[in-house]
């Protein structure tokens, strides 16, 4: 383990527990709610922009919060889509932006999450276990990374201002 990421772990535990806590809630709550809130398409696709707590999370606490935000914003899609790997894609997408988070600002690090973990991930059970076709893996995918890029934007724009009052 390098001596940054031992640095990075060790920024993050000497946020006060209850403060972390309170992070944790907040965004847990924001990713729920937001998940159920979707902006419908002509297309009849769905935009949800609950990636945004998960990469806030995931960049200001680390890769245990993240994932567990992860989860908790991933019930809302998971039951109303009838699909249990979304839980799965989320905890995956908070972890690695926790990971990533301790080398990367949260910009890059929410990317590199997406692109890296995610949507890999993603395109392997959804095309070779649950069998959906490669052109809608390829639609959900790029709609996946436009929400991604707007969430990763939002998290890293108010991830300082969060981060500098955890550390008054």
């Amino acid at each position: 383990m390098s001596r940054f990421f031992t640095a990075s772990i060790k920024k993050v535990y000497e946020i006060s527990l209850t403060r972390r806590l309170l992070i944790f809630a907040g965004c847990s709550g924001v990713a729920f709610v937001l998940s159920i809130l979707t902006i419908p398409t002509s297309w009849g696709l769905r935009f949800h922009f609950f990636q945004y707590a998960i990469f806030l999370a995931g960049s200001i606490l680390g890769p245990v919060y993240g994932g567990f935000v992860g989860l908790v914003g991933g019930l809302g899609p998971a039951f109303l889509r009838n699909d249990p790997y979304i839980l799965l894609y989320n905890i995956l997408l908070g972890a690695a932006t926790g990971l990533f988070a301790y080398r990367f600002r949260p910009f890059f690090a929410s990317l590199l999450a997406f692109f890296l973990v995610h949507l890999p991930v993603m395109l392997i059970i959804g095309i070779y276990v649950q069998n959906v076709p490669v052109v809608i893996m390829t639609t959900i995918s790029l709609i996946l990374a436009v929400e991604d890029f707007i969430c990763a934007a939002g998290a890293d724009a108010t991830a300082k201002g969060i981060t500098r009052w955890l550390k008054k």
